[in-house]
């Protein structure tokens, strides 16, 4: 719902930054907006940018990715950054 209100697209089309910057604003999302963020909010979302480039490397993360998908055979073998995923890299 975030997604198209702010955005006008469905969630699997977000980019990192999008998604970061809604998830940025989920302490108070009737106080923060994604479209219009504040300094503070642009610090939460760099942040959260920071993390989940961290974690893309992760088995345990690659495991759960790869669980979200019906046929995992094909899928756990491939590095993350060739894997689909619900949010696009920019």
């Amino acid at each position: 719902a975030a997604s198209q209100f702010y955005f006008n697209k469905t969630s699997s089309k977000l980019t990192r930054s999008e998604a970061s910057r809604i998830a940025a604003c989920l302490p108070n999302p009737k106080r923060f907006h994604p479209n219009a963020p504040s300094a503070w909010i642009q610090q939460r979302q760099n942040w959260i940018m920071i993390q989940m480039s961290q974690i893309e490397s992760d088995e345990d993360v690659i495991a759960i990715l790869a669980s979200m998908y019906h046929d995992n055979s094909h899928v756990a073998l491939k590095p993350v950054n060739e894997m689909s995923t619900s949010i696009q890299r920019e």
